[in-house]
């Protein structure tokens, strides 16, 4: 949040909700009539995901605001989740 703040943004709020991810956070952005939604996001490779979606994925179809999606610079090339990751 520093950084957006130092950018100029202004950060209305940091809440945690129960809830499935990507219905939340759409819901309390049209709660807060929210102008932009900004999400952290990986490259997840799991089975799991390519069929389901991710957050990010359900999040941009859902929003009624302009949504944003960060991804970790990563020297590396995209990241490898397996199978059995735990998930947070």
């Amino acid at each position: 949040m520093m950084t957006a703040r130092k950018e100029g943004a202004t950060v209305s709020a940091a809440l945690l909700v129960d809830g499935e991810p990507s219905s939340a956070l759409t819901t309390t952005a049209e709660e807060r009539s929210a102008d932009l939604i900004v999400l952290g996001a990986v490259h997840d490779r799991s089975l799991a995901d390519r069929l389901l979606g991710t957050v990010a994925t359900e999040v941009t179809k859902r929003a009624g605001c302009d949504v944003l999606v960060v991804r970790p610079v990563d020297e590396q090339g995209d990241l490898e989740v397996p199978e059995d990751a735990p998930r947070v």
